[in-house]
């Protein structure tokens, strides 16, 4: 009888350990799949006055440096979005009472260590006339996306 009981206990122990085994499996399988659902996530803008648009506008200012004093800017807003540590902005900056404006700026950055950095300020105006990648906006997203392979395409404008 002391014999049964050890041999069912043994039985009882390896269900329990293949169980256990089983779960851990499982828990690795979905955190995987919710990692890559996180990574490819649908672009989004970050609303006014968020820390996130904060840091994409102070990455901005601080690229314009020595063309623009970057306390007296303020940009408008046409186009935001940001995707998997991407964003593309369009804007049209001004003094913060209006009376200055400047030319549009558009730009690519990317969120490294936490911190927004320009990768590329497209060239403005008459800048992008000899170059067709520049001169054709949707020629210039592919030229980016060659240039930055992981950059999603869904942030630039349709």
């Amino acid at each position: 009888m002391a014999e049964g009981f050890f041999i069912s206990r043994k039985k009882e122990n390896n269900i329990k350990e293949i169980f256990i085994l089983s779960v851990f499996i499982f828990l690795i399988i979905t955190s995987s799949f919710s990692v890559k659902f996180a990574i490819s996530s649908e672009p989004y803008t970050p609303p006014k006055g968020s820390p996130e648009r904060k840091a994409i506008m102070d990455a901005l200012r601080n690229a314009l440096k020595g063309v623009i004093e970057p306390e007296n800017i303020v940009f408008l807003v046409k186009y935001l979005k940001v995707k998997d540590e991407w964003a593309w902005i369009e804007t049209y900056p001004q003094s913060p009472d209006g009376r200055n404006k400047y030319e549009p700026v558009d730009a690519l950055l990317y969120k490294e260590n936490g911190k927004w950095t320009v990768k590329q300020i497209r060239p403005c105006c008459g800048e992008c006339e000899e170059d067709p990648e520049c001169a054709d906006i949707k020629k210039y997203y592919k030229k980016l996306m060659r240039e930055f392979p992981s950059v999603p395409k869904e942030i630039f404008p349709r």
